[in-house]
């Protein structure tokens, strides 16, 4: 039987290569540059591509942190310009800024995890 669901996950890039080489999986990285990839896996078969866009020709654009950890969310979202605020334990379920809006530096973004 053929897995025909569609499957969304997030990483770095070099770990998600060595899952994808343990599990003899193949893969294709569509990205050209950077560490953080959204992974699309459908029928046995992945295909990475970039996670974040970090800015757009309006300014800085807010990245989907959905799934992450607290610690990997606060990174990535500090290092585009954003302050983070957070309220309990595990993965990010809400974020409230939707991903792929226009925002200010230091605009305050809350994470609710669960």
């Amino acid at each position: 039987r053929i897995d025909s669901l569609r499957y969304n996950y997030l990483g770095l890039k070099n770990e998600l290569n060595s899952i994808f080489n343990a599990l003899n999986l193949p893969f294709i990285d569509s990205a050209g540059s950077g560490y953080w990839r959204s992974v699309q896996l459908k029928n046995n078969s992945g295909t990475l591509y970039p996670a974040f866009t970090s800015t757009s020709a309006t300014g800085s654009v807010t990245p989907n942190v959905m799934g992450l950890g607290l610690k990997d969310a606060i990174y990535l979202l500090e290092n585009t310009g954003l302050k983070v605020t957070s309220t309990g334990r595990g993965r990010v379920v809400n974020q409230s800024m939707a991903a792929g809006t226009n925002f200010n530096k230091n605009q305050t973004i809350s994470l609710i995890l669960n």
